[in-house]
């Protein structure tokens, strides 16, 4: 009996992260998608979507940032915003790494409510994981285009001569 129970509440938990697989709840917060995931080049920009959701019965102030080693690559707008209760916000996440910025990188992006009138200061939050990959240029074909311009020029060069000789003579 207590197999078929435990069993049932395996089943009952695979199912419920099929269901809602990009959800994360806490304590009166919800946030999707679960992870998100970063494909720029150095130099560039992307743009990312955060859903927050208010799930309690007060109205909160929320708070979004990023924790890791190169959090000043993000720009999270906006950061600070309050929500009515089980009113929801789209907060843009745009991640620009330097023209220096190579490999992939691990980062969270913090969401955290604070309940309104707390002086202790206790509330929920959720780290949402964050992955970057910097992706490179194609340097081979930056400087493959280069060199046959700078090939052609020159056989340009030389044809021209040529010719001017055949004429001359």
């Amino acid at each position: 009996m207590l197999c078929r129970v435990l069993r049932l509440s395996l089943l009952l938990v695979v199912l419920s992260l099929i269901i809602f697989p990009s959800q994360v709840l806490a304590l009166g917060l919800g946030v999707t998608p679960g992870k998100l995931d970063f494909s720029v080049q150095a130099g560039g920009a992307e743009t990312k979507t955060l859903n927050v959701i208010n799930q309690s019965d007060r109205e909160s102030p929320f708070r979004v940032y990023v924790e890791g080693e190169f959090e000043e690559w993000f720009l999270i707008s906006p950061g600070d915003f309050t929500l009515a209760p089980q009113q929801s916000k789209d907060v843009e996440i745009v991640v620009a790494p330097p023209l220096t910025a190579s490999d992939e990188h691990d980062f969270s992006i913090c969401v955290v409510s604070l309940p309104a009138g707390s002086d202790l200061r206790i509330g929920a939050g959720i780290k949402v994981p964050a992955h970057v990959q910097i992706l490179e240029y194609p340097v081979a074909l930056i400087l493959g285009g280069g060199i046959a311009t700078l090939a052609l020029v020159v056989l340009t060069s030389i044809l021209i001569r040529w010719r001017r000789k055949a004429h001359n003579a």
